[in-house]
């Protein structure tokens, strides 16, 4: 007997089944309730840790809502089936916009590009040597780093120099160590504040024109008062980056998916554009290392970057977009016209 043929046979007997889930209408209103209130609280990113879980796991989330869609339809049971799809299709394109809209990355127009590698140094652990590995495979112009310690700035320096000879370093004893590495010269760097937490700040020419990194780790947010810290740090970045009249791209550890409504708000009053464009449901690392860059730029390939099947960091390459146009003055000026109007 052939695979589909068990179809009907299983749906005929546990429709034959005297089971609640399938003679009950209030039951399976009261399911297609919780997948929707599930979709809900996904979506508006609640200040509540337990459910911000939810928010982090959206690519999950919206895999298994359309198992179950899926396994509705099978079973008859029309109403989850109809229910659960809905959601389903709700949050693909919830996540699509969350992140890179294209619906590929830009070909290499054959223009110098700048490639970055970013890591989070808590991620590497017993896996540094493969780390290095990789550094060495890929060949990053820039390499940045958080939650960087004293002993990490020497290890790094050691065996890092010889192939970037700029760096400029941040150590400290909590989280908020951060450090750049550089085959390019750093024209100029900074430390800019957000209350007590650094965000580092540096110039890189990209052909004959200077581009804005702005390094930064946000504050995990889990609570409440931890949620407003990681707030005031993006409010903050937002600022700076407005600042800039040059090419600029914010990368980081932000402690958050990049479909939270934080991320995003974030995204849209900056005018810079999420680096990725898919986040895989079946992944077990949480997509919460990022790299934003203003429509000067544009992306030419964004992938994480395992080690040992351990994941460690992400890495994107970019390049001058064509010069048909200052899209991000445009995009700023048409949003102060809209605020005179």
């Amino acid at each position: 007997m052939a695979a589909c043929d068990h179809i009907p046979l299983a749906r005929e007997k546990l429709q034959k089944l005297d089971h609640p889930v399938v003679k009950s209408p209030f039951l399976q209103k009261a399911v297609s309730a919780v997948l929707l209130l599930a979709t809900v609280a996904t979506i508006l990113s609640p200040k509540a840790a337990q459910l911000r879980v939810l928010t982090d796991y959206t690519a999950q989330v919206t895999f298994s809502l359309l198992a179950i869609g899926l396994l509705a339809l099978v079973f008859t049971y029309s109403r989850i089936m109809t229910t659960a799809l809905c959601c389903c299709a709700v949050m693909c394109i919830f996540l699509k916009g969350a992140g890179n809209e294209n619906l590929r990355y830009a070909t290499s127009t054959g223009q110098e590009q700048l490639h970055i590698c970013q890591f989070n140094l808590s991620n590497v652990n017993q896996s540094y040597p493969v780390m290095l590995s990789k550094i060495k495979e890929e060949g990053p112009d820039v390499i940045s780093f958080q939650e960087v310690d004293p002993n990490w700035v020497q290890v790094l320096k050691s065996d890092l120099l010889d192939a970037y000879p700029f760096s400029y370093c941040l150590p400290r004893i909590d989280p908020h160590g951060l450090a750049i590495f550089s085959k390019r010269k750093i024209e100029d760097s900074d430390i800019l504040y957000s209350g007590d937490v650094p965000h580092m700040t540096t110039t890189i020419k990209v052909g004959d024109r200077p581009t804005r990194l702005i390094t930064s780790y946000i504050v995990p947010a889990l609570d409440p008062i931890s949620l407003e810290r990681a707030r005031l740090q993006l409010a903050d970045i937002t600022a700076w980056v407005a600042d800039q009249n040059q090419p600029t791209i914010a990368l980081g550890d932000y402690n958050m998916v990049y479909w939270t409504d934080d991320l995003r708000a974030f995204a849209s009053q900056t005018s810079l554009v999420q680096s990725r464009r898919e986040s895989s449901p079946v992944a077990t690392d949480l997509p919460q290392e990022h790299i934003f860059f203003s429509r000067e730029l544009e992306c030419v390939s964004f992938s994480h970057i395992y080690a040992d099947n351990t994941y460690v960091g992400v890495h994107g390459k970019y390049q001058a977009r064509p010069a048909d146009g200052d899209y991000r003055a445009k995009l700023i000026g048409y949003r102060e016209t809209a605020v005179t109007q």
